[in-house]
């Protein structure tokens, strides 16, 4: 409910101070998952709206194990292109708190979610290791600056 309602400090207060986050654009852990949670629940050029997290489900929950399903929409990039789909979320809990956070598509492919995202040509890219490079790369600058530029929030 948090990140439904752009609450991302209330979404830092239950991650661990060493919380690892993986995705198909991030592998981080601490401060800068918390930024990146802050960075995702404001508006932040060129995005002009927060992320939309419309659905969250448990899908199963087994000893530290917590499994989910929820579907994020948003426009992404200069182009706005308008990106929607449903991430499987991995969550393991220590002490009441999330310690480690992975992220994978549920419904889509990488071609799919690419082409969503930066369209042809761009989602020809998904069938080797360029375009998850390229991903990564970019999404990593972008939360340096985010961070840079929220240092004090």
């Amino acid at each position: 409910s948090c990140y439904h309602n752009h609450d991302y400090r209330g979404m830092q207060s239950y991650l661990d101070e060493k919380i690892q986050f993986s995705d198909y654009a991030f592998d981080i852990n601490g401060e800068k998952v918390n930024a990146m949670w802050h960075w995702f629940c404001i508006p932040y050029e060129p995005r002009k709206n927060p992320i939309e997290v419309p659905e969250f489900e448990i899908i199963e929950t087994k000893g530290d194990t917590v499994i989910a399903k929820y579907r994020v929409k948003y426009l992404y990039g200069e182009g706005e292109r308008p990106v929607n789909y449903y991430i499987k979320a991995h969550f393991t809990i220590q002490n009441d708190r999330i310690i480690k956070h992975h992220d994978e598509f549920f419904n889509i492919s990488e071609y799919e979610f690419a082409k969503m995202a930066f369209g042809l040509p761009w989602a020809f890219a998904a069938f080797t290791p360029v375009l998850r490079f390229i991903v990564k790369i970019g999404a990593s600058n972008k939360l340096e600056q985010f961070m840079l530029k929220h240092k004090d929030d």
